[in-house]
């Protein structure tokens, strides 16, 4: 899953060097060829993947149950779905792989609307402005592109409306990975005092919960870090 504003093209130079895995790219919705909704959703984005995964994973050697895939988050907007899925959908995944994701302890709907609003005075105030060329080579120096990739940049750009682009953006600035809901995490929540003096032990029994928290450990620490390209 590619970064925001982006599409499935950033995955360009792993295609030959992963062809002989089971490996989908895809466009995010409201990216590339997708579907443009009217307002970007990480949750509906989540659920739409978790269908996918549902359609594509299925073992038909193994009375049609569905395998767990490995998640690669890319940077950004795909890392935070990458983690929703982990989060909401355990049971179908088994390795995540995430980058330069935004985390937020409390995030509050006035702190990122004044952020949107700011940007949009700067797009009308500069951007819009400038030549359309500025805006593509502004994009490969933040993303930290060489030149061959300003045609894909350019597409990636046209296609996403500036309603599109204030909902992708609140969205990730909101963003806070969802509790785990299965009912291992149930009980254990009603266990609490069980494990109170023994913090090793903690998620014993809840191989999802070790597994979101060794991935928010790592991000926050910025450990783990692919280098795409």
């Amino acid at each position: 899953m590619h970064s925001n504003l982006l599409s499935n093209w950033v995955w360009i130079n792993q295609r030959d060097y992963f062809k002989d895995f089971h490996c989908i790219y895809l466009d995010l919705p409201n990216h590339g060829n997708s579907y443009f909704a009217n307002e970007f959703s990480i949750e509906t984005s989540s659920k739409i993947i978790k269908e996918l995964i549902q359609e594509k994973a299925y073992d038909s050697r193994n009375n049609n149950k569905i395998k767990k895939v490995n998640l690669v988050g890319g940077v950004s907007l795909g890392g935070q779905i990458a983690l929703y899925l982990l989060s909401k959908y355990p049971a179908l995944v088994d390795n995540v792989i995430v980058s330069g994701v935004n985390l937020y302890e409390d995030p509050k709907k006035d702190d990122f609307n004044n952020v949107v609003s700011m940007m949009n005075i700067f797009k009308m105030d500069i951007l819009d402005k400038k030549p359309n060329k500025f805006l593509i080579k502004a994009l490969l120096a933040e993303y930290g592109l060489e030149k061959k990739y300003y045609e894909f940049i350019k597409e990636s750009n046209e296609k996403i409306s500036i309603e599109s682009f204030n909902s992708i953006t609140k969205e990730s600035l909101k963003f806070k990975i969802p509790k785990i809901e299965n009912s291992k995490t149930k009980n254990k929540n009603n266990r609490k005092s069980k494990y109170k003096n023994n913090e090793n032990n903690k998620y014993k029994n809840n191989k999802s919960n070790k597994k979101i928290l060794k991935i928010i450990i790592l991000t926050i620490k910025e450990i783990i870090m692919v280098k795409i390209f």
